[in-house]
């Protein structure tokens, strides 16, 4: 799915200002923003739509983008290769190459995608305390609605801070604490697996029923968000549910078919290594028709 989402004919390219690494959107990228703006349409409020405008344009944007940025930078320090940061309709993916630091980088990279929200969220609580003029009795009770479309200037940037918080911490919670493979969170406990000495396949085994499980689950979310509270992000919660499941059910059949070793990520030689004899060896994404050094989407993370 992802070489999808990296073929040259349907991304725009950004540039490559931060260490090089280049930029690209996918053209359905901004589907989410349109998806919220055409709701957002009936409730005819322009501050409303400024709201989202804003929330679901600049500042989602670049929420992703540092988070994208942890695993890139983190790769790199770590003696990796990056070949790009690609933004597309459920988040983004870093597309990284191994590091030198096997299975223990690799839990590295994937760790610092989530963590990189934390700085984020220091720094929209201290705008919001710097647009209430150091008063935060209100952050963890602000009404959007209210703040947005009858609470003056200071009560649409109150708004933006908390919502932009809460969206950080969001993130950085689903990604890092759901096992769910291709998420971070799903790399984490593979590589953790590894680390353990559990076997490849096992690992492999595990890693997809896991992801599996939780994509039924959060299925169910979804639908019921959808049917009975009609909320559109429960349609985005399907489409990652879509991705997850699509994912895992792949590298189960793989597991089931004896070819685990040609999946981009339990194929790659440092795996083998540190599950049969525990030697650490080079790391990331290595398909089993070129061992090593090929690159694959990395820290695939969802809005």
């Amino acid at each position: 799915m992802s070489d999808t989402f990296t073929s040259n004919r349907w991304t725009i390219n950004l540039g490559s200002c931060i260490w090089g690494i280049p930029i690209k959107a996918h053209a359905t990228f901004l589907a989410l923003l349109l998806i919220q703006l055409i709701v957002g349409a009936f409730q005819q409020n322009i501050l409303w739509l400024l709201y989202l405008f804003l929330m679901f344009g600049p500042i989602l944007t670049i929420t992703i983008l540092v988070h994208e940025y942890g695993h890139a930078i983190t790769t790199k320090l770590l003696g990796g290769q990056v070949d790009g940061i690609v933004l597309w309709p459920l988040g983004g993916f870093a597309l990284c190459g191994p590091t030198d630091s096997g299975p223990c980088g690799d839990l590295k990279v994937a760790v610092a995608g989530p963590l990189a929200h934390i700085p984020q969220m220091i720094i929209w609580v201290g705008v919001y305390a710097s647009v209430m003029a150091g008063d935060l009795t209100g952050f963890l009770k602000e009404d959007t609605w209210t703040s947005v479309t009858s609470g003056g200037s200071t009560g649409f940037f109150s708004a933006i801070c908390a919502s932009s918080f809460y969206f950080n911490a969001y993130l950085m919670v689903f990604n890092l604490f759901v096992p769910a493979y291709p998420l971070d969170g799903g790399r984490c406990l593979a590589c953790i697996l590894i680390l353990c000495g559990v076997e490849v396949e096992k690992a492999a085994l595990l890693t997809a029923i896991s992801a599996i499980i939780l994509g039924v689950l959060f299925g169910i979310i979804g639908l019921a968000m959808v049917f009975f509270y009609g909320q559109t992000s429960g349609l985005f919660m399907l489409l990652i549910v879509a991705f997850i499941l699509e994912s895992s059910i792949r590298l189960y059949k793989l597991v089931k078919e004896g070819r685990v070793l040609e999946h981009p990520l339990f194929g790659r030689e440092c795996y083998q290594n540190q599950g049969s004899n525990g030697d650490s060896a080079v790391l990331r994404s290595t398909p089993i028709s070129a061992p090593g050094r090929v690159r694959a989407p990395h820290g695939i993370d969802s809005v």
